[in-house]
């Protein structure tokens, strides 16, 4: 049989044609919707720059505000009025921002006494919005970490906050720890969460990343041919890879309100029913420790006139409500159930005080305190308290937690939490806290509030778990040790199990700029405003 194949050729030729049509019909359509989703795409990236753009004038504006008008100076009804005329004049200019005055709304009226100068802003923009504090209160407050002098940071802390140091900043992966003797112990680099400011005065970072060979010799003193100078654009590399934060340096640098705890020391005194007295322009801090101890020995019985309560111990100090402060002379040693006082109320020890939990209870401790002594807390307490202290201060053998262990998950939303505010003139030093805990326990072992010294301060969290919402500051050194995982005491050293984990580190500083307001009417006073910036919320 004869096949009659005439057009077949043509129907295959129109097939493949049709099939090569509809494919680059498709690739068309495929290439102009991906155009259109890039061009989308940039379009947000655009806004998002442009908005993020929008809230750093906005602060701008603030803190040149805050700069050029002496505030600080004017009676409260002349500060409100400027500061709400600069307002007025931002909100009508279509700057793509707006700035709204919360301080008088529900969430923060009883926390801002009408004499104070703290005000609370908040930038809006489309996208974003960020709250801003205008307050008399020392620049501390605006950091998780920081030093007027050295920052040394060994090991893995993971820092939620900016940074801070006016001479050097030294970054290494070896954690330093004593048993018996100095040792060292290698681990990671600190980790980083979220967008974390460094500010370095003087632009001298140094950083050591070493593999089986460590950053410090027996004696602690660094093994220079390790460590290297880093350039400060390149920050983000004295930071663990696994962090999930980005480090910005900053250049712009700010003026720096510090704090004077004599002097706080001696108007909280005045508050509190006690005579008017001054220091002299010459007094060194010795001296004016010895002219603030010379003024508590005055009183040697109680002045109900004043207000000024002597006191033999600290039971059942609740039931005296009318007191403005309770005297106690001597060193202290204090194990009580509890220990309770009105936010306007001090106790002031005129000596050293131990406060020790010897027993199973916690001891819970609310109420503001003076010290003119050292100070050393040990056991298992709870805080809710500013403590002003002229000596040293030691946390060691310690077990701390929120008032009444009241401390809410770090990612809840709760000011009201208890805080514990240290603020102390000489050494501080922190270890054996928590110690040997399992290092995903961190949640129930927080301190929410801020450690200040006037001096020197060393924090060891290789074997202790401590958890700070708030932060840690030293006018001197500040040296901290950190290991990630679990330790435990073998009986000859410490034994140590990494874990890989950012979250296992055994110290965890989050700095919460709200804290500040819980414990104001405590919190010292500083001639001039400052501005604190918290993080920004997307809406």
């Amino acid at each position: 049989m004869i096949n009659n194949e005439r057009g077949s050729s043509l129907l295959t030729v129109m097939l493949v044609f049709v099939i090569f049509t509809t494919l680059g019909l498709v690739l068309i359509t495929a290439s102009i919707g991906g155009a259109k989703r890039t061009e989308i795409r940039v379009e947000e990236v655009t806004d998002n720059l442009s908005y993020l753009k929008n809230l750093k004038e906005a602060v701008a504006q603030i803190q040149s505000f805050v700069d050029r008008e002496p505030l600080s100076t004017l009676p409260i009804n002349e500060y409100d009025d400027k500061l709400n005329s600069f307002l007025t004049s931002i909100n009508s200019s279509n700057l793509g921002y707006t700035i709204e005055n919360l301080t008088l709304s529900p969430e923060y009226i009883g926390k801002i006494r009408s004499e104070d100068y703290t005000r609370v802003l908040l930038i809006n923009t489309p996208l974003y919005k960020q709250k801003i504090y205008i307050t008399a209160m020392p620049s501390f407050l605006k950091y998780a970490m920081g030093s007027r002098a050295n920052l040394t940071v060994n090991g893995s802390p993971l820092l939620k906050g900016n940074i801070y140091a006016s001479e050097s900043l030294n970054i290494s992966n070896w954690a330093n720890y004593k048993y018996n003797v100095k040792k060292s112990w290698e681990t990671t680099l600190p980790a980083i969460d979220g967008t974390v400011e460094v500010t370095v005065e003087s632009d001298q970072i140094h950083l050591c990343e070493s593999t089986g060979t460590p950053c410090y010799d027996h004696e602690w003193k660094k093994n220079d041919f390790l460590w290297k100078q880093l350039n400060p654009k390149d920050i983000q590399s004295a930071f663990s890879k696994d962090s999930e934060g980005t480090a910005v340096y900053k250049t712009e640098k700010e003026k720096f309100v510090d704090v004077d705890i004599h002097e706080t020391f001696r108007e909280k005194m005045m508050e509190s029913g006690f005579s008017p007295f001054s220091f002299g322009s010459s007094n060194t801090s010795e001296d004016k420790t010895n002219i603030i101890v010379s003024e508590l020995n005055k009183k040697t019985v109680s002045d109900p006139s004043k207000g000024v309560m002597i006191i033999n111990d600290f039971n059942n100090l609740d039931s005296y409500s009318n007191q403005k402060s309770f005297l106690y002379q001597g060193d202290a040693n204090i194990d009580t159930e509890d220990i309770q006082l009105k936010s306007d109320q001090w106790l002031i020890i005129n000596g050293d005080a131990r406060f020790e939990s010897k027993g199973l209870n916690r001891m819970d401790v609310k109420g503001n305190i003076l010290i003119t002594g050292n100070l050393e807390i040990t056991g298992k307490l709870s805080f809710e308290s500013v403590i002003y202290v002229l000596g040293s201060t030691k946390l060691k053998n310690v077990n701390i937690t929120c008032y009444q262990n009241k401390c809410k998950d770090e990612n809840t939303t709760n000011d009201d939490d208890a805080v514990l505010i240290l603020m102390t003139e000489g050494d501080l030093e922190i270890s054996r806290v928590n110690k040997f805990i399992d290092v995903m326990n961190k949640n129930e072992n927080k301190i929410k509030g801020y450690l200040y010294t006037s001096s020197k301060a060393d924090i060891y969290a290789v074997g202790s778990l401590l958890t700070i919402d708030g932060g840690i500051f030293s006018k001197n050194n500040l040296t901290v040790n950190s290991f990630r995982g679990n330790t435990e005491d073998n009986g000859s050293d410490l034994e140590f199990k990494p874990n890989d984990a950012k979250d296992a580190s055994r110290l965890t500083i989050s700095n919460n700029k709200k804290l500040f307001l819980n414990q104001a009417q405590g919190l010292p006073k500083v001639d001039s405003l400052t501005v604190i910036v918290d993080r920004i919320e997307k809406k």
